[in-house]
């Protein structure tokens, strides 16, 4: 024959045979054994039972590795098969002959049954080396893991631990071995059980997870808290075998909360006492001040009335020109400017205004008498119907106006003061205006002045809104906005 021929007698077939089971053997050792040993062994498994009769060489290298049989580095290579790695590292095998052996055609039987052993140990290769890559990784993870502060675990459907890092272990005061093969549930205190496994349930039912905060029993038997969130981990079928979860102790700053609420309740249920009883404070206020304005009106006004009258007889039997016909005169005049007095403060204590003319009337009153009375002019302006207002809206908003026009004339220094009343739909508005001095809000409350406290106190009385725009220099602007049901 011209050219060599893969062998087909029985004898070729076996140490073919025989060649493929050797390097099988030979990739499924022990992982101890390295890939130079691997690749060293390979060829001498080759140079063994290679299916040709005469004598061959055998080079094969991987990377750096080099690995040639005695006698066959000057030999020609007639096969080669070459691979990559999952690496990216580069290797070939190569079989030589001798001399005087005619060159073998390509793609014959020898090429295959090299190519096949190239390929074996390639995928043996790489399959050890994505085990490594896994091992390194699951190291790496466990390592971080164990490392964490937070608590990571997983555990079964029904809630059985399979794992647990040391973080969890150091929570719950329990060993590892305590943990693994105890149902999560059962950490978790009797009445959140019921909402915890209808969470993991919708996990498993491939909801997206979600972080959420729950409470669990600690070891000294009181209650700790958990930022947690549960990832379903996929099974083959596509499911989800088990569920890994991570939590973070979040147990002091909740406890810190709780006790920041709990006061936050004990001041709300304070803040609501006090203004229960300034409202109480400010209906008796109202009450004594009704009282001390009918004392005034009837007792003292109609006295003053009889002393006048009285003072007036004894007046018309003395004498013109005489000096105790003057006297009386004065003191008459005296009289009856004291009863008017006594009127005004009668009705500023009571604004009896109030309920027989209505709220915008009884305002506009007392904006002419104060500006009848100070150095500034008053102007003021109404926008709506007001007589159907109701008597605490109507009471809160005529004191704002007293309260604040007197402030006006005792610290403003104002030239003009502005008074505007409008209703809207549920509401009123009501705004004092000044083009005085102005002043510093922060100021004024840290003297302690009651003023605009007692109006702010009576306008959140009755849930309306207080505000002030002023600054030194810049005059004053007081609005005042209350919610309203009309009858």
């Amino acid at each position: 024959m011209d050219d060599l021929q893969v062998p087909t007698d029985l004898g070729m077939r076996v140490r073919e045979l025989t060649l493929l089971h050797e390097v099988t053997a030979i990739l499924q050792r022990d992982e101890l054994v390295s890939v130079a040993d691997w690749l060293d062994q390979v060829v001498r498994a080759i140079e063994r039972s290679w299916p040709h009769p005469d004598v061959v060489g055998v080079r094969a290298w991987l990377g750096t590795l080099e690995v040639t049989t005695p006698g066959g580095e000057a030999l020609p290579v007639r096969h080669r098969a070459e691979f990559v790695l999952a690496d990216d590292r580069t290797g070939a095998i190569e079989v030589a002959y001798s001399s005087d052996t005619p060159r073998v055609a390509n793609g014959d039987r020898a090429q295959v049954l090299l190519d096949d052993v190239a390929k074996m140990f390639r995928t043996a290769v790489d399959r050890r080396l994505a085990m490594t890559a896994l091992r390194l990784s699951e190291r790496r993870y466990r390592s971080v893991v164990e490392q964490q502060s937070d608590l990571v675990c997983r555990f079964l459907p029904d809630t059985t631990l399979t794992f647990v890092n040391e973080a969890c272990c150091r929570f719950f005061g329990k060993t590892r071995d305590a943990l693994i093969g105890r149902r999560f549930i059962e950490l978790i205190p009797d009445a959140e059980r019921q909402a915890t496994l209808d969470r993991i349930a919708s996990v498993l039912q491939g909801s997206a997870p979600g972080i959420e905060e729950i409470n669990v029993l600690m070891p000294d038997g009181t209650i700790g808290r958990l930022q947690w969130v549960n990832h379903g981990i996929g099974s083959p079928d596509g499911g989800v075998e088990e569920l890994q979860g991570i939590g973070r102790d979040i147990t002091a700053r909740w406890r810190a909360e709780e006790a920041l609420r709990q006061k936050e309740a004990s001041l709300r249920e304070a803040y609501d006492r006090i203004r229960s009883l300034a409202h109480r404070l400010m209906l008796a206020q109202e009450a004594e001040r009704t009282e001390i304005a009918r004392d005034l009106h009837d007792d003292v006004g109609q006295q003053l009335a009889a002393l006048g009258i009285g003072l007036t007889l004894v007046e018309s039997q003395l004498l013109d020109g005489t000096a105790a016909r003057e006297e009386l005169a004065n003191l008459r005049h005296m009289a009856v400017g004291l009863a008017e007095k006594v009127r005004h403060v009668s009705h500023a204590l009571h604004p009896g205004v109030l309920k027989h003319a209505g709220l915008s009337a009884a305002i506009a009153g007392h904006c002419e008498a104060v500006a009848n009375q100070s150095p500034f002019a008053v102007q003021f302006e109404a926008r709506g119907t007001f007589s159907d207002t109701p008597a605490d809206v109507a009471l809160c908003l005529y004191r704002a106006v007293q309260q604040a026009l007197r402030n006006v004339a005792m610290h403003a220094g104002a030239t003009r003061a502005w008074v505007s009343l409008v209703r809207e739909e549920g509401r009123i508005n009501l705004t004092i205006a000044d083009n005085g001095r102005g002043f510093d809000v922060t100021d004024a409350r840290a003297r302690g002045g009651l003023g605009l406290l007692s109006i702010e106190e009576r306008v959140h009385l009755l849930n309306g809104s207080f505000a002030i725009d002023t600054r030194v220099g810049g005059g004053s602007r007081l609005t005042i906005s209350v919610p309203v049901t009309w009858p």
